[in-house]
Protein backbone atom coordinates (compact mmCIF):
# COMPACT_ATOMS: atom_id res chain seq x y z
CA UNK A 1 0.00 0.00 0.00
CA UNK A 2 2.60 2.15 1.10
CA UNK A 3 4.53 1.59 -2.42
CA UNK A 4 1.09 2.46 -4.38
CA UNK A 5 0.75 5.64 -2.32
CA UNK A 6 4.31 6.85 -3.08
CA UNK A 7 3.89 6.51 -6.79
CA UNK A 8 0.35 7.57 -7.43
CA UNK A 9 1.52 11.08 -5.29
CA UNK A 10 4.40 11.49 -7.40
CA UNK A 11 2.58 10.85 -10.66
CA UNK A 12 0.24 13.05 -9.63
CA UNK A 13 2.53 15.71 -8.99
CA UNK A 14 4.24 15.12 -12.43
CA UNK A 15 1.40 15.59 -14.08
CA UNK A 16 0.53 18.90 -12.78
CA UNK A 17 4.26 19.74 -12.93
CA UNK A 18 4.01 19.29 -16.86
CA UNK A 19 0.24 21.61 -16.98
CA UNK A 20 1.52 23.80 -15.15
CA UNK A 21 3.69 24.67 -17.22
CA UNK A 22 0.61 27.16 -19.17
CA UNK A 23 -0.56 28.33 -16.17
CA UNK A 24 -0.39 32.18 -14.72
CA UNK A 25 0.04 32.39 -10.78
CA UNK A 26 -3.20 33.30 -9.49
CA UNK A 27 -1.98 34.34 -6.03
CA UNK A 28 -1.20 38.10 -4.86
CA UNK A 29 2.60 39.49 -5.59
CA UNK A 30 4.98 38.41 -2.93
CA UNK A 31 7.14 41.04 -3.77
CA UNK A 32 7.40 40.20 -7.35
CA UNK A 33 8.19 43.78 -8.16
CA UNK A 34 11.26 43.54 -5.65
CA UNK A 35 12.68 40.87 -7.18
CA UNK A 36 12.77 42.02 -10.56
CA UNK A 37 15.18 45.48 -9.41
CA UNK A 38 17.86 42.91 -8.23
CA UNK A 39 17.83 40.32 -10.73
CA UNK A 40 20.38 41.59 -12.94
CA UNK A 41 22.88 42.47 -10.17
CA UNK A 42 26.33 40.89 -10.42
CA UNK A 43 26.39 40.76 -6.53
CA UNK A 44 23.92 40.24 -4.01
CA UNK A 45 24.26 42.25 -1.07
CA UNK A 46 23.06 40.46 2.37
CA UNK A 47 19.94 42.73 2.43
CA UNK A 48 19.49 41.40 -1.18
CA UNK A 49 19.45 38.48 0.24
CA UNK A 50 16.83 38.56 2.64
CA UNK A 51 14.41 40.22 0.24
CA UNK A 52 14.77 36.56 -1.87
CA UNK A 53 14.55 34.66 1.34
CA UNK A 54 11.17 36.63 1.55
CA UNK A 55 9.65 36.33 -1.51
CA UNK A 56 10.57 32.57 -1.59
CA UNK A 57 9.01 32.20 2.78
CA UNK A 58 5.94 34.26 0.80
CA UNK A 59 5.32 32.13 -2.16
CA UNK A 60 5.82 28.79 0.48
CA UNK A 61 3.24 30.56 3.14
CA UNK A 62 0.67 31.00 0.10
CA UNK A 63 1.16 27.28 -1.38
CA UNK A 64 0.97 25.55 2.14
CA UNK A 65 -2.23 27.96 2.96
CA UNK A 66 -4.02 27.42 0.27
CA UNK A 67 -3.23 23.15 0.85
CA UNK A 68 -4.59 24.12 4.15
CA UNK A 69 -7.48 25.57 2.88
CA UNK A 70 -10.54 23.06 2.17
CA UNK A 71 -10.55 22.31 -1.04
CA UNK A 72 -7.98 24.78 -2.16
CA UNK A 73 -4.79 24.30 -3.83
CA UNK A 74 -2.04 26.04 -5.31
CA UNK A 75 0.66 23.79 -5.98
CA UNK A 76 0.74 23.62 -10.04
CA UNK A 77 0.78 28.00 -9.64
CA UNK A 78 3.83 27.78 -7.25
CA UNK A 79 6.08 25.03 -9.14
CA UNK A 80 5.40 27.49 -12.24
CA UNK A 81 6.03 31.01 -10.70
CA UNK A 82 9.02 29.76 -9.13
CA UNK A 83 10.46 28.06 -12.02
CA UNK A 84 9.97 30.97 -14.23
CA UNK A 85 11.92 33.18 -11.70
CA UNK A 86 14.82 30.96 -11.46
CA UNK A 87 14.75 30.53 -15.36
CA UNK A 88 14.32 33.68 -16.35
CA UNK A 89 16.80 34.23 -18.85
CA UNK A 90 18.03 38.21 -17.24
CA UNK A 91 19.10 36.74 -14.08
CA UNK A 92 22.87 37.21 -12.95
CA UNK A 93 24.24 34.21 -11.83
CA UNK A 94 24.88 35.61 -8.52
CA UNK A 95 20.90 36.04 -8.33
CA UNK A 96 19.94 32.69 -9.49
CA UNK A 97 22.80 31.10 -7.42
CA UNK A 98 20.96 33.17 -4.42
CA UNK A 99 17.50 32.03 -5.42
CA UNK A 100 18.47 28.45 -4.84
CA UNK A 101 20.08 28.81 -1.73
CA UNK A 102 17.12 30.57 -0.11
CA UNK A 103 14.68 27.92 -1.81
CA UNK A 104 16.93 25.37 0.17
CA UNK A 105 17.20 27.05 3.44
CA UNK A 106 13.40 27.53 3.68
CA UNK A 107 12.54 24.08 2.19
CA UNK A 108 15.38 22.94 5.11
CA UNK A 109 12.39 24.83 7.74
CA UNK A 110 9.04 23.02 6.35
CA UNK A 111 10.08 19.38 4.60
CA UNK A 112 10.55 18.11 8.11
CA UNK A 113 7.40 19.27 9.72
CA UNK A 114 5.15 16.68 10.75
CA UNK A 115 1.90 18.67 9.65
CA UNK A 116 3.07 19.83 6.57
CA UNK A 117 0.60 19.15 3.54
CA UNK A 118 1.97 16.51 1.32
CA UNK A 119 1.35 18.28 -1.57
CA UNK A 120 2.39 21.32 -0.57
CA UNK A 121 5.69 19.48 0.48
CA UNK A 122 5.66 17.29 -2.58
CA UNK A 123 5.52 20.90 -4.72
CA UNK A 124 8.99 22.45 -2.56
CA UNK A 125 10.73 19.14 -2.93
CA UNK A 126 10.02 19.11 -6.61
CA UNK A 127 11.36 23.14 -7.23
CA UNK A 128 14.88 21.86 -5.46
CA UNK A 129 15.37 18.99 -7.67
CA UNK A 130 14.25 21.21 -10.75
CA UNK A 131 16.79 24.00 -9.65
CA UNK A 132 19.72 21.15 -9.55
CA UNK A 133 22.23 23.56 -7.81
CA UNK A 134 24.28 22.73 -4.98
CA UNK A 135 22.87 25.84 -3.20
CA UNK A 136 20.02 23.48 -2.32
CA UNK A 137 21.45 21.00 -0.39
CA UNK A 138 20.50 22.12 3.07
CA UNK A 139 16.56 21.65 1.64
CA UNK A 140 17.02 18.35 -0.09
CA UNK A 141 18.60 17.06 3.17
CA UNK A 142 15.89 17.86 5.24
CA UNK A 143 13.17 16.49 2.53
CA UNK A 144 15.23 13.19 3.76
CA UNK A 145 13.41 13.69 7.28
CA UNK A 146 9.73 14.39 5.65
CA UNK A 147 6.79 12.23 6.87
CA UNK A 148 5.29 12.17 2.91
CA UNK A 149 7.34 9.29 0.97
CA UNK A 150 7.06 11.40 -2.12
CA UNK A 151 8.78 14.11 -0.89
CA UNK A 152 11.75 11.77 0.34
CA UNK A 153 11.77 10.44 -3.28
CA UNK A 154 11.92 13.82 -4.48
CA UNK A 155 15.05 14.93 -2.15
CA UNK A 156 16.85 11.52 -3.10
CA UNK A 157 16.68 11.77 -6.41
CA UNK A 158 18.08 15.22 -5.98
CA UNK A 159 20.99 14.04 -4.36
CA UNK A 160 21.62 11.54 -6.94
CA UNK A 161 21.56 13.89 -9.65
CA UNK A 162 23.89 16.60 -7.81
CA UNK A 163 26.50 13.85 -7.67
CA UNK A 164 28.60 15.12 -10.18
CA UNK A 165 28.57 18.47 -8.78
CA UNK A 166 28.94 17.57 -5.22
CA UNK A 167 32.42 15.89 -6.36
CA UNK A 168 33.40 18.64 -8.40
CA UNK A 169 32.98 21.10 -5.56
CA UNK A 170 34.43 18.84 -3.28
CA UNK A 171 31.53 18.94 -0.46
CA UNK A 172 32.03 16.26 1.80
CA UNK A 173 31.07 13.04 1.27
CA UNK A 174 30.75 11.50 4.91
CA UNK A 175 27.90 14.09 6.65
CA UNK A 176 25.73 13.47 2.83
CA UNK A 177 26.21 9.55 3.45
CA UNK A 178 25.21 9.84 7.82
CA UNK A 179 22.36 11.55 6.64
CA UNK A 180 21.29 8.86 3.88
CA UNK A 181 22.19 5.93 5.87
CA UNK A 182 20.07 7.65 8.37
CA UNK A 183 17.08 7.88 6.32
CA UNK A 184 17.47 3.98 4.79
CA UNK A 185 17.54 2.63 7.60
CA UNK A 186 14.46 4.13 8.76
CA UNK A 187 12.92 3.80 5.39
CA UNK A 188 9.58 1.31 4.96
CA UNK A 189 8.56 2.20 1.72
CA UNK A 190 10.18 -0.21 -1.27
CA UNK A 191 10.45 2.29 -3.94
CA UNK A 192 12.00 5.35 -1.26
CA UNK A 193 14.43 2.53 -0.57
CA UNK A 194 15.86 1.90 -3.74
CA UNK A 195 16.54 5.50 -4.41
CA UNK A 196 18.34 5.81 -0.77
CA UNK A 197 20.30 3.09 -2.73
CA UNK A 198 21.32 4.90 -5.63
CA UNK A 199 21.57 8.28 -3.49
CA UNK A 200 24.56 6.38 -2.00
CA UNK A 201 26.07 4.78 -4.91
CA UNK A 202 29.31 7.18 -5.58
CA UNK A 203 31.64 4.45 -7.91
CA UNK A 204 34.60 6.30 -7.00
CA UNK A 205 33.98 6.17 -3.13
CA UNK A 206 33.09 3.02 -2.67
CA UNK A 207 34.68 2.28 0.18
CA UNK A 208 33.33 4.95 2.19
CA UNK A 209 29.97 4.58 1.40
CA UNK A 210 30.33 0.62 2.26
CA UNK A 211 29.64 0.99 5.82
CA UNK A 212 26.36 3.28 5.09
CA UNK A 213 25.10 0.18 2.54
CA UNK A 214 25.64 -2.67 5.38
CA UNK A 215 23.54 -0.47 8.24
CA UNK A 216 20.68 0.06 5.63
CA UNK A 217 20.99 -3.88 4.73
CA UNK A 218 20.68 -4.70 8.62
CA UNK A 219 17.58 -2.57 9.33
CA UNK A 220 16.59 -4.54 5.99
CA UNK A 221 17.34 -7.58 7.13
CA UNK A 222 15.62 -6.70 10.31
CA UNK A 223 12.38 -5.89 8.81
CA UNK A 224 12.45 -8.69 6.10
CA UNK A 225 12.83 -11.18 8.97
CA UNK A 226 9.35 -9.86 10.27
CA UNK A 227 7.46 -10.34 7.05
CA UNK A 228 6.90 -12.93 3.97
CA UNK A 229 7.12 -11.26 1.18
CA UNK A 230 9.80 -9.80 -1.15
CA UNK A 231 9.95 -6.13 -2.67
CA UNK A 232 12.67 -6.07 -4.24
CA UNK A 233 14.11 -3.44 -2.68
CA UNK A 234 17.60 -4.23 -2.77
CA UNK A 235 18.01 -4.28 -6.49
CA UNK A 236 19.63 -1.23 -6.85
CA UNK A 237 22.61 -2.05 -4.11
CA UNK A 238 23.30 -5.41 -5.62
CA UNK A 239 23.99 -3.77 -9.10
CA UNK A 240 26.14 -1.52 -7.34
CA UNK A 241 28.42 -4.13 -5.91
CA UNK A 242 28.19 -5.43 -9.24
CA UNK A 243 30.23 -2.79 -10.78
CA UNK A 244 33.54 -3.76 -11.09
CA UNK A 245 35.18 -0.34 -9.85
CA UNK A 246 33.09 -1.10 -6.92
CA UNK A 247 33.97 -4.50 -5.97
CA UNK A 248 37.64 -4.12 -6.90
CA UNK A 249 37.91 -1.68 -4.53
CA UNK A 250 36.06 -3.26 -1.08
CA UNK A 251 39.07 -5.06 0.94
CA UNK A 252 39.29 -8.41 1.87
CA UNK A 253 37.35 -7.56 5.14
CA UNK A 254 34.29 -5.93 3.62
CA UNK A 255 33.71 -8.47 1.09
CA UNK A 256 33.51 -10.62 4.23
CA UNK A 257 31.18 -8.32 5.34
CA UNK A 258 28.97 -8.22 2.27
CA UNK A 259 28.92 -12.43 1.89
CA UNK A 260 27.33 -12.48 5.55
CA UNK A 261 24.25 -10.26 4.59
CA UNK A 262 24.12 -11.45 0.89
CA UNK A 263 23.63 -14.96 2.57
CA UNK A 264 20.44 -13.85 4.38
CA UNK A 265 18.85 -11.93 1.39
CA UNK A 266 19.72 -15.19 -0.58
CA UNK A 267 18.03 -17.69 2.06
CA UNK A 268 14.67 -15.65 2.61
CA UNK A 269 14.52 -14.50 -1.19
CA UNK A 270 14.46 -18.31 -1.90
CA UNK A 271 12.69 -19.59 0.88
CA UNK A 272 10.06 -17.24 -0.36
CA UNK A 273 10.51 -18.25 -3.99
CA UNK A 274 9.86 -22.07 -2.68
CA UNK A 275 5.99 -21.32 -2.15
CA UNK A 276 2.97 -21.97 -4.60
CA UNK A 277 1.47 -18.61 -4.21
CA UNK A 278 3.34 -15.88 -5.72
CA UNK A 279 2.73 -13.21 -7.92
CA UNK A 280 4.32 -12.69 -11.33
CA UNK A 281 5.66 -9.72 -10.23
CA UNK A 282 7.11 -10.83 -6.72
CA UNK A 283 8.06 -13.95 -8.81
CA UNK A 284 10.16 -11.61 -11.33
CA UNK A 285 11.73 -9.83 -8.28
CA UNK A 286 12.96 -12.67 -6.43
CA UNK A 287 14.74 -14.07 -9.53
CA UNK A 288 16.48 -10.99 -10.51
CA UNK A 289 17.45 -10.93 -6.57
CA UNK A 290 18.30 -14.64 -6.57
CA UNK A 291 20.73 -14.08 -9.64
CA UNK A 292 22.17 -10.73 -8.48
CA UNK A 293 23.43 -11.96 -5.01
CA UNK A 294 24.75 -15.05 -5.94
CA UNK A 295 26.61 -13.81 -9.09
CA UNK A 296 28.25 -11.03 -6.19
CA UNK A 297 28.66 -14.60 -3.98
CA UNK A 298 30.57 -16.22 -6.59
CA UNK A 299 32.53 -13.57 -7.38
CA UNK A 300 33.68 -13.46 -3.77
CA UNK A 301 34.26 -17.13 -3.41
CA UNK A 302 35.55 -17.92 -6.70
CA UNK A 303 32.99 -20.51 -6.71
CA UNK A 304 30.81 -21.70 -9.57
CA UNK A 305 26.64 -20.40 -9.88
CA UNK A 306 24.37 -23.36 -8.58
CA UNK A 307 21.15 -21.06 -8.06
CA UNK A 308 20.93 -19.43 -11.87
CA UNK A 309 21.04 -22.47 -13.61
CA UNK A 310 18.48 -23.93 -12.13
CA UNK A 311 16.59 -20.41 -12.86
CA UNK A 312 17.75 -21.39 -16.27
CA UNK A 313 16.41 -25.11 -16.26
CA UNK A 314 13.09 -23.79 -15.58
CA UNK A 315 12.88 -20.91 -13.12
CA UNK A 316 9.88 -21.34 -10.91
CA UNK A 317 8.85 -24.75 -11.63
CA UNK A 318 12.18 -25.47 -9.76
CA UNK A 319 11.67 -23.77 -6.90
CA UNK A 320 12.64 -27.09 -4.77
CA UNK A 321 15.60 -27.19 -6.92
CA UNK A 322 16.30 -23.30 -6.08
CA UNK A 323 16.31 -24.09 -2.83
CA UNK A 324 18.11 -27.20 -2.65
CA UNK A 325 21.01 -24.68 -4.34
CA UNK A 326 21.04 -22.53 -1.64
CA UNK A 327 21.36 -24.98 1.14
CA UNK A 328 24.48 -25.48 -0.10
CA UNK A 329 25.53 -21.81 0.37
CA UNK A 330 24.12 -21.43 3.37
CA UNK A 331 23.94 -25.22 4.79
CA UNK A 332 21.52 -27.05 6.09
CA UNK A 333 20.67 -27.00 9.71
CA UNK A 334 18.10 -29.92 9.86
CA UNK A 335 20.92 -32.04 7.87
CA UNK A 336 23.87 -30.77 9.06
CA UNK A 337 24.80 -30.74 5.45
CA UNK A 338 27.80 -27.27 5.52
CA UNK A 339 27.48 -25.22 2.86
CA UNK A 340 30.05 -22.72 0.94
CA UNK A 341 29.85 -19.66 3.29
CA UNK A 342 29.91 -21.80 6.17
CA UNK A 343 33.79 -22.18 6.44
CA UNK A 344 36.23 -19.51 7.19
CA UNK A 345 36.53 -16.44 5.90
CA UNK A 346 32.99 -16.13 5.57
CA UNK A 347 31.52 -18.31 8.78
CA UNK A 348 27.91 -17.83 8.12
CA UNK A 349 26.16 -19.46 10.77
CA UNK A 350 24.21 -22.97 8.96
CA UNK A 351 20.73 -21.83 7.42
CA UNK A 352 21.75 -18.11 7.40
CA UNK A 353 19.27 -17.14 10.07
Amino acid sequence: MGERNTVCAVLYVLCLVFSAKGLHAQTEPCGTTTINSIRTLATISAGDQERIGEWIRCEVDQVIARENAKGGSGFPEFIAKVGQQYSETTNSPAFRAQLAAQAGQVAALELPKPNLPPMAGTAIARILVDFGTVETLPGLLAGLKSPIPAVRLLALRGLTELKTALTKDKIALAPLIQAMKDAGVAETDSIVIRHVYRAMAYVTNAPEVFAAFLAVFDARLAARRARVAADGGELEAFEFFRIPEVFQALSADQKTQLVQRFAVFIRLDAQRYNTPDLTTQEMDLLERSLEAVEAILALITRQPTIINDELVKGGFSRRAEVWAAVLKWVGDPQSNAPGVLNAAPWNVAPGAP
